[in-house]
């Protein structure tokens, strides 16, 4: 994977963890300084009521928290069920769509058709989940799902019964925090102990993800127009650096079913890169106008990897419609083309909010750092 370094570390946030404002008196100028902490020294800060930090910014919060009754064990658990919830989505979109190409929501049985009846009622208050098939999927229908497409997202899971038991006690737990019953004191730690037997599957999700090669002969037009070793002398990658200052890389990887599993597509990706030597690309506008293009249905993500440079990954279809999609991607990313460096990260943000298939800081967008990463921040958990 071609990357935008300078880029990523331009937007890489300020705080892994949990970013909570100082006291002003610790403020600079320029603004507070973030402070890193974790999810389990705020719970001791509150058991302690010990710090000066806790009582002016945190015992306010604790307060109403008290008069609600709502425990840190409470909002914990929901913070992992909401890892372990978006994950499982993720993984499935990202398998399903390689397998069946925009057909892929066909897959999920009336999970698609409730968020289909679901979204237009909310119109008005519309989220950007609302176009998401999966949107509406609880834990048990991502069991279900997960149930008939094994052979896609095996090699992400402990063995199929022992995944299974885990799941039904994560059910559980799942009904106790989304209809607000106590939990119980292990809760938490059945959580974290269920996504640390995730990380290795996760990480291998994300491994393959960014494990590149070439495109070959076999991609056909694919091949002639954008690689720079095919035989066309007046391919469409030196055309767009050449007139437009922008550079095209394709690559292809593949899902780790697809040498295994039949009758569906051959389980290749399609990555193709577009960085900007010119001027930073608004990504917000970018997702806005993703609605305009012909056959978007085939893009699974438009992954941003620096301020200048943006990855849509399609799932391997028909050569033809895959290069005039290439095509319409490269205008729309000539223009969005923004001189306004200023708030680039902000930029980045507001783009996952228009269109769920953009992806920034998470386990695709930074694919390549995955291999041996907490995923999950299950391990700070013990800090």
């Amino acid at each position: 994977m071609v990357n935008d370094e300078a880029g990523r570390r331009e937007l890489e946030p300020d705080v892994v963890e949990v970013t909570l404002p100082p006291p002003v008196a610790d403020r600079d100028e320029d603004g507070p300084r973030p402070r890193r902490i974790s999810i389990r020294k705020i719970d001791k800060m509150i058991r302690r009521k010990e710090t000066r930090w806790f009582q002016r910014h945190i015992a306010p919060l604790y307060e109403l928290v008290e008069v609600r009754a709502v425990g840190t064990e409470a909002l914990m658990a929901y913070a992992r069920l909401w890892q372990l919830e978006r994950w499982l989505k993720d993984l499935l979109q990202l398998e399903l769509q390689a397998a069946y190409g925009p057909s892929w929501s066909k897959q999920l049985g009336d999970a698609s058709s409730r968020q289909a009846n679901a979204s237009a009622p909310n119109a008005y208050m519309a989220s950007v989940d609302d176009r998401n098939p999966l949107a509406y999927a609880d834990l048990g229908e991502l069991r279900d799902i997960l149930v008939r497409k094994w052979s896609l997202a095996s090699y992400a899971f402990p063995p199929k019964a022992r995944w299974t038991g885990i799941l039904e006690t994560l059910i559980t737990i799942r009904n106790r925090v989304g209809h607000c019953r106590q939990s119980n004191p292990r809760d938490v730690g059945r959580l974290e102990d269920a996504l640390r037997d995730l990380t290795p599957g996760a990480r291998k999700m994300s491994a393959s993800y960014a494990d590149h090669e070439f495109i070959d002969e076999s991609f056909g037009v694919l091949y002639e127009h954008w690689h720079r070793d095919s035989p066309n002398q007046h391919h469409l990658a030196d055309h767009a650096t050449r007139n437009y200052n922008t550079t095209l890389h394709l690559r292809t990887s593949k899902r780790p079913w697809a040498d295994i599993v039949q009758d569906v597509r051959s389980g290749q990706l399609v990555h193709v890169q577009y960085r900007s030597h010119r001027d930073a690309i608004n990504f917000a506008q970018l997702a806005e106008d993703l609605g305009q293009v012909e056959n978007i249905g085939e893009l699974i993500h438009l992954d941003i990897l620096g301020p200048r440079t943006v990855e849509a990954v399609f799932s391997r279809g028909e050569a033809v419609v895959l290069d005039d999609l290439i095509h319409a991607l490269l205008d729309l990313v000539l223009r969005a083309e923004s001189r306004a460096t200023k708030g680039a990260l902000k930029t980045c943000r507001n783009a996952c909010g228009v269109d769920y298939r953009v992806r920034f800081n998470d386990y695709f967008a930074d694919a390549a750092d995955m291999w041996r990463a907490d995923v999950f921040r299950v391990e700070l958990a013990k800090a």
